[in-house]
């Protein structure tokens, strides 16, 4: 008889099979194990999902009563879950083939129907009403006419003006229903050294065929009022328009990808490295670019599975949304951000009203810096000549100047409050040579005390936990590619393999967001097997193995991790001195 490994053990609390019998069911795509089976199954049962269902029926006056479906919506939800995982893709082929052959009679009779009372054909046709049945209540465009063809030019503006926000919202519901079901099957034990840090990103859900006319562009308005009805190209006229530069928007090239976003957050530690169960936390769904209403949306899902308030961590197209729509309410849910930024965006980002209090590179200094010390990532980033060399900034002189002004930043005191603001102390004078913000000159009136930092739009637009490119920065900011792994494994063959347009044969936005939200649930439920094994991984002497590094130094030996505390435990430096070039105040470092 196999003895058990720590890995087993706890893949066993979990879900009550070990890793040889997690292995097969991956490798041979066929009935899963009754324990597993039943841990997919609470998943669906215990999200709420289907009396929300039931309830949304009622809702459009549709009455329970009559025929009961040969297969119900438990059953597809089901094996769509099932086909997720092991990669099997969200056709109607593939439905079918998990309803008749790919669960034991016992786990049928669970579901409620017999595999054997129809032909192949019919169970087909019985899957795609019932998956219709469930698609058609979270269906915004559910007035518009069906996918079945191309759309004129004047149909498709018609079916824009019937876009159901309620019935967007209902999806967006159902998303986060079951991917908080999906998150409960790990157990909280896991969860106490969770820090509350996520990261937040959009990728693309591609569909299959041409790419429809833009239906809002500049030069349209320039020459018309209104939308230009032109005809639909492409049978799913619900989809938008994907470039990967900039914000995504590819309303304005031709040379654009047919699809969807998909928003998600994961959960990260920026402090200790890679988190062991990087879930997915919240799931958003929209046409490219369109993230202004939906981004917020993701990380209100996350707030509501966890307490815990950390660091969100983003790429460059979130802080450039309006501060209403992403700033404001992620400080008012008292997290802090960290951000990257275009090269117009560096430098003086704004100041705070009524108080000698300057934005720079993402946080707040006392404004008694020279200006040289506000400017100098624009001016690196720019190539401004430096005065000193008559050559442009180096980078290392940049560094250099941002590690000399952080005698000037002020001090967080407290965590962010529950309306959005922060107190801040300013620095110790007695640390830094204050200079007048209008003459540029030496000054002794610098202020002391405390400050609360409000939500003036000025003030939060760019503002981040860590100065931009400092050492904390790099640390926060570089696990973001969490974010980037997790979606990398949402779409990849082998995985829950969402990224094939093949294998998603339905259209619409409905149908591709069924297949987003199964995805992230089965991606879940791996990121939690994965995570298990490796905290429980040992070598050929039983010992807890730890990841070697790869970096190595000039003799070749390989670098020890470094802690946070050996980071910030460097020797005072000493203070800096002053010197004048022309009209700039400047201080060598």
């Amino acid at each position: 008889m196999r003895e058990s490994t720590a890995t087993d053990v706890a893949l066993e609390e979990v879900f009550g099979v070990g890793q040889r019998e997690i292995r097969r069911s991956a490798r041979q795509k066929t009935h899963l194990p009754n324990a597993l089976f039943a841990k997919f199954l609470h998943v669906v049962d215990s999200s709420g999902v289907l009396e929300r269902l039931d309830a949304w029926d009622l809702e459009d006056g549709r009455s329970p009563a009559g025929r009961k479906a040969t297969v119900g919506r438990r059953a597809v939800l089901m094996a769509f879950l099932m086909n997720s995982y092991w990669g099997e893709g969200y056709s109607y082929m593939a439905l079918k083939a998990t309803i008749v052959d790919r669960m034991t009679r016992e786990q049928a009779d669970r579901l409620g129907f017999d595999p054997e009372e129809a032909t192949e054909d019919e169970w087909y046709h019985r899957a795609w009403r019932a998956t219709q049945g469930i698609l058609h209540l979270i269906d915004p465009w559910h007035e518009a006419p069906g996918l079945k063809r191309k759309l004129t030019g004047e149909e498709y503006a018609e079916a824009r003006d019937k876009y159901d926000k309620a019935r967007e919202s209902r999806g967006h519901e159902m998303s986060a229903l079951l991917v908080r079901a999906s998150l409960e099957l790990l157990p909280k034990k896991y969860l106490e050294t969770y820090r509350g840090d996520l990261a937040l990103d959009s990728t693309l859900v591609e569909v299959q065929g041409a790419m429809n006319p833009n239906d809002y562009s500049k030069r349209s308005l320039r020459t018309r009022k209104g939308l230009p009805k032109r005809d639909m190209r492409n049978g799913d006229y619900q989809c938008g328009w994907y470039v990967r530069q900039g914000n995504h928007d590819g309303t304005e090239s031709d040379k654009a990808q047919p699809g969807y976003e998909l928003d998600t957050t994961v959960m990260i530690d920026t402090k200790n490295g890679a988190f062991p169960f990087p879930l997915i936390t919240g799931v958003s769904f929209h046409r490219p670019a369109e993230i202004s209403e939906t981004a917020i949306t993701t990380i209100e899902q996350h707030a509501a599975f966890t307490d815990k308030r950390g660091l969100v961590v983003v790429d460059r197209a979130f802080n450039g949304l309006d501060t209403h729509q992403f700033q404001e309410p992620v400080r008012r849910m008292r997290y802090e951000t960290v951000y990257d930024y275009k090269y117009t965006d560096l430098g003086p980002q704004g100041s705070v009203p009524g108080k000698p209090i300057i934005i720079v590179d993402g946080v707040p200094y006392v404004n008694r810096m020279p200006e040289s010390y506000v400017m100098i990532s624009l001016w690196h980033a720019k190539g401004v000549e430096d005065p000193a060399t008559g050559k442009p900034y180096t980078l290392e002189k940049r560094d250099e100047i941002h590690q000399a002004r952080e005698v000037y930043q002020m001090i967080p005191k407290g965590k962010i409050d529950a309306d959005g603001h922060q107190r801040f102390t300013y620095p110790d004078p007695r640390k830094y040579v204050g200079f007048d913000p209008g003459t540029g000159k030496i000054t002794k009136d610098n202020p002391t005390g405390s400050v609360t930092i409000g939500l003036e739009k000025d003030v939060i637009k760019h503002l981040q936990k860590f100065p931009w490119k400092s050492e904390d920065w790099f640390r926060a900011y570089g696990q973001r590619n969490q974010v980037e792994m997790s979606n990398m494994l949402l779409k990849r063959p082998g995985s829950t393999n969402l990224a094939q347009q093949v294998v998603r044969t339905g259209r619409g936005y409905a149908y591709n967001y069924f297949a987003a939200m199964i995805a992230s649930v089965a991606t879940n439920i791996r990121h939690i097997i994965q995570g298990l094994i490796k905290l429980n991984a040992t070598d050929s002497d039983g010992q807890p193995k730890h990841r070697v590094r790869k970096r190595r130094d000039t003799r070749g030996c390989r670098l020890n991790r470094t802690t946070e505390t050996q980071m910030l435990s460097g020797a005072e430096s000493a203070p800096p001195e002053v010197g004048v070039i022309g009209k700039n105040v400047w201080i060598e470092v």
